[in-house]
């Protein structure tokens, strides 16, 4: 029967969590300049909390040096450029690293750009794209304030949406030792204007559950038997590479074990864009390339793709195995990326994404070998830079009767 005709069933109510309230965690120093090591710690061990929701509070102070004259490119932010204010991310409970990642900049824009949520990142994604132009005028301070998701940098939380009971949680931010990379534009001469940008405040706000009676109850129950909870989420790790001015090269990029075995691959290549204060860190260069292959020990991805010329418009192919990416990565559940790149811009900021989520049998145990092949229809330019972003699974078990957390090695 269909279910219009049902008229006496009684609507469906969820009164499981009776209240969710956000508390905001400062971290233990005052001090956020560069190169500084930040830690937030949350030591309420009796709560229920929700990483997957939490998200990091900046407050940035721009300050415009030196001289903007007329003719000098407009001096506008990257693309994510909070995310350029931090080398490194970790994620700990009860002192044991759950998550992390290097470079936060690259690797997180990479992971944006391949797959990111709609329903957790729209507000950041339109806070990028529309607060871009900084103040050109000299010794005039502006003040940002930006809401980070930590799913954002954090592909545990981006993958694990449940609450983390009992346990102890901390996140140690990593400053970067400078802050070029979050601004493009101004001049290239030495005395041509450069926007610093300095953090005045870190919060990290977190989501706290409060449960029903029956809900909470039946909760205790399942806690005093002292069973572990087993974790499974993503984690990623991203690699660079100096590359020779060649037209072919093999770059062995890693070897991981079985359990570790790579889901995506994502390349992207950068030629002098790393602490220049008039490039944009945020986008990717074509350099040549007419083809990029991964090798996991004896197979190839992709296995048969005709031969690019990215500036000349014969990029499609590329483009379709980079789009169909987003809804293989949350299982046909979030099928509109936000930071997603328009076939047009694709040409201009190319990335070359894998999708390896589909395991063979001849990758099942052992160890696997991760190596990019390059090839360029004429030298690669000198000063560029490879980026692979792996994105792997990843598991943990934790009890929070007793509070010990175990990693899956």
């Amino acid at each position: 029967m269909s279910s219009i005709l049902n008229i006496a069933s009684l609507p469906m109510r969820d009164d499981s969590i009776i209240r969710k309230e956000i508390y905001q965690y400062t971290p233990y120093t005052n001090s956020f300049d560069e190169s500084d090591e930040i830690r937030i710690a949350i030591q309420n061990k009796e709560s229920y909390l929700a990483p997957s929701q939490s998200f990091i509070y900046l407050q940035i102070a721009c300050t415009t040096n030196g001289r903007h004259v007329d003719g000098d490119a407009e001096i506008k932010f990257v693309n994510n450029f909070a995310s350029f204010l931090f080398s490194d991310v970790r994620y700990e409970l009860n002192g044991v690293e759950i998550d992390s990642v290097r470079n936060v900049g690259r690797a997180s824009t990479m992971k944006l750009m391949l797959a990111s949520r709609l329903s957790t990142l729209n507000g950041y994604a339109s806070f990028c794209r529309t607060y871009e132009a900084t103040s050109p005028r000299a010794d005039v301070e502006k003040l940002y304030d930006v809401v980070i998701p930590l799913s954002a940098w954090l592909p545990f939380c981006d993958t694990y949406n449940r609450c983390i009971i009992n346990c102890r949680h901390e996140l140690i931010l990593n400053r970067a030792r400078q802050s070029l990379d979050c601004t493009h534009g101004g001049g290239i001469l030495p005395t041509s204007a450069v926007v610093s940008v300095a953090v005045k405040k870190i919060e990290w706000k977190m989501p706290h559950i409060t449960l029903s009676d029956k809900v909470k109850l039946n909760m205790l129950s399942y806690l005093s038997k002292n069973r572990k909870i087993t974790v499974q989420h993503r984690s990623m790790d991203i690699h660079e590479y100096q590359l020779p001015q060649t037209t072919n090269h093999l770059w062995s990029v890693k070897t991981v074990a079985s359990s570790n075995k790579p889901r995506y691959v994502v390349v992207g290549l950068q030629t002098n864009r790393n602490a220049q204060k008039s490039v944009n860190a945020s986008k990717f260069d074509a350099c040549h390339l007419t083809d990029v292959r991964l090798h996991l020990n004896s197979q190839i991805y992709p296995y048969n793709m005709n031969t690019l010329d990215i500036g000349g418009g014969i990029y499609s192919e590329l483009y379709a195995l980079y789009s169909d990416v987003q809804t293989s990565y949350y299982n046909n559940t979030e099928a509109k990326n936000p930071f997603d790149l328009p076939y047009g811009v694709f040409q201009s900021s190319p990335i070359f994404a894998f999708d390896t989520s589909h395991a063979d049998e001849s990758l099942v145990g052992g160890s696997i070998d991760v190596r990019i092949e390059l090839k360029a229809k004429q030298n690669i330019p000198a000063n560029t830079t490879a980026y692979c972003l792996i994105i792997y699974d990843n598991e943990f078990w934790y009890s929070p009767f007793d509070g010990i957390v175990m990693r899956n090695v």
